[in-house]
């Protein structure tokens, strides 16, 4: 499970957009591009002249949260320390890993997320 992931499929298919999930030992980080168009960048670089629209679409089509993993079987459990939601709570998933393949499925929602290594 250690190392850098990208996710590449979900259960309604291929995944272009940028991801990166990282796991060391104990800990793991995760961001992730949601949605079929790219981010859309902000119109001025000044960060000070973001419009609100322009900040609810970078948020809406955004995923953030770090903490720590405990792996007991096939489940993983992400204890949440950090989330851009402060509502953020703990997930319990199912997982299974093969080679550089790693899918991860929520057991309530039947969501799934492949992802590839890629270091």
């Amino acid at each position: 499970m250690r190392g850098a992931w990208k996710v590449v499929g979900t259960q309604a298919g291929p995944v272009a957009q940028p991801s990166l999930y990282v796991f060391t030992a104990r800990h793991f980080s995760r961001m992730e591009t949601v949605g079929e168009e790219p981010r859309a960048k902000f119109k001025d670089s000044d960060p000070t002249k973001t419009t609100t629209p322009e900040k609810i679409a970078a948020y809406d089509t955004f995923i953030a949260n770090t903490g720590t993993y405990e792996i007991s079987g096939n489940t993983i459990v992400f204890k949440i320390v950090l989330a851009k939601s402060p509502n953020r709570a703990d997930d319990k998933l199912q997982f299974t890993l093969s080679g550089n393949m790693l899918t991860i499925t929520d057991p309530e929602t039947k969501d799934i997320t492949k992802l590839t290594r890629v270091e």
